[in-house]
Order: structure tokens, then C-alpha cells, then sequence
């Protein structure tokens, strides 16, 4: 169920203003990232952090806009979201295991096809020591780089005023374009634009989805981030 009187607040006006925030703070940070973009160099410390920050654009706008709507009242309603896991139990069979089906099913018809599996499937790919440690550190990196610093944004601000204005399935495809569009900054060009279409093929989908998600479990912010976790 969408909440109504939340998405009734966030003006046009201030929609756009997210929208340009979280490009302009995410955009701005990855410039002062990106070795030898600028015609002055950067020490190393500013470089890290702006690596590290620039994930927090969205979060950082909403939050922003938010205030800047309804003060702290609308900050800690946005928030709040991240607590709302009062879900049907079937959502977290769902986000958990909807990722990782869909993996084995690439794998498998990639295999199928002639393709070999990847390392994970080999214990000749397992590296010296236990690779489970990592499992703690990956997790964390997509919990605060990815769920938290996104969709506090995306599904938090960006999506509510959106289908304040326009049927859930257009606001997920306005969404989708201008989050994948987000990924395209300095520090992450190179690698993205040569799969640019496939990017966008892949995120737009994986937006409707959310939605879905968003719209089914009462905005809960919480789903969306645990669903980030396994997708990613």
C-alpha cells in the first residue's frame, strides 16, 4: 500500500530539485575522485572519501529535500521507512530467494550452451584461506555503498513523487533511466559504456520490480534494501 499523505508533500518543484541533487553531489564527488580529470591534482585522503561519498548522493538529497519539506518531521518519516519490516513472511522468501534462482537459471542455460561454469561452481577458484570471511565484508560494502546509500533516495523521495503524478509502471521506467543514467559518472564511465545498453536493459526491469516490492510491503524501505542485497 503506497502512502498517500507522504507522496502529497513532495511538489514538482522539489522532485526535480532531488533529482538534480543527488546527480550534483554524486557527480561533484566522482570529479574530485577521478585521477587527472582536473587541472590541478587532489591529495589522496579528499580522493578516498569523494570515492566513498559519492555512493551517498541520493540518500543525502532526499534527506535534504526532505527537511527542507517538512523538517525533521519529514526526515524522520522517510527514515523510519528502514524499520518497516511488520511484512507478509512470503516477501522475504521472496527477496531472498527470487536473486538467487535467477542466477542458477543464467548459469545453468549458459552451461547448457556450452559455457563453462564460473569459478564458484570449481574449488580449484577458491583462494588460499577461508573465502567465507569475505561474505562479511562483501555484505557490508552492498549494505551501506548500495542499499542505504540508494534507495533512501530512489525508493525513499524519488519514487513517491513519481507516482504521485504518473501510474506505477511509468514512474518505475522514468526511475529506471534516470538511476542507471546515475551510474554513468566520471569515475565509473570507462568501465560502464561499453555495455551501456545492456546496463540500461537490466536496470530498468530490475526498477519495475522494486516498485512492485515498494508498493506490495507498505513503502518499507527495508525490503528494498534486503532485496539490493542478494541482486547485487
Amino acid at each position: 500500500m503506497i502512502d498517500k499523505k507522504r507522496t502529497e508533500r513532495i511538489s514538482h518543484k522539489s522532485l526535480v530539485a532531488f533529482f538534480l541533487l543527488a546527480y550534483g553531489i554524486t557527480w561533484g564527488l566522482s570529479i574530485l575522485a577521478t585521477k587527472d580529470l582536473l587541472p590541478f591534482s587532489i591529495p589522496p585522503l579528499p580522493m578516498n572519501v569523494s570515492a566513498l561519498l559519492l555512493h551517498y548522493g541520493p540518500a543525502f538529497a532526499a534527506i535534504i529535500m526532505a527537511f527542507i519539506g517538512s523538517g525533521r518531521v519529514g526526515v524522520n518519516a522517510l527514515l523510519a521507512r528502514l524499520g518497516r519490516w511488520r511484512v507478509k513472511p512470503m516477501w522475504y522468501l521472496f527477496i531472498f530467494l527470487f536473486p538467487l534462482l535467477v542466477r542458477l537459471s543464467a548459469v545453468g542455460m549458459d552451461v547448457l550452451l556450452g559455457g563453462r561454469p564460473p569459478v564458484f561452481f570449481s574449488a580449484t577458484g577458491v583462494p588460499t584461506g577461508n573465502p567465507v570471511l569475505l561474505l562479511p565484508v562483501v555484505f557490508l560494502a552492498v549494505l551501506f555503498q548500495a542499499g542505504l546509500a540508494e534507495e533512501i533516495g530512489w525508493r525513499g523521495y524519488g519514487l513517491p513523487g513519481l507516482q504521485q503524478r504518473y501510474g506505477a509502471l511509468t514512474a518505475s521506467l522514468i526511475l529506471g533511466v534516470i538511476w542507471a543514467a546515475w551510474h554513468f559518472h566520471p569515475l565509473n564511465f570507462a568501465v560502464l559504456w561499453p555495455q551501456a545498453f545492456w546496463y540500461f536493459f537490466s536496470v530498468i526491469p530490475f526498477t519495475i520490480l522494486l516498485t512492485w516490492i515498494n508498493n506490495n510491503t507498505g513503502e518499507s524501505l527495508l525490503m528494498a534494501v534486503l532485496f539490493i542485497l542478494p541482486a547485487m
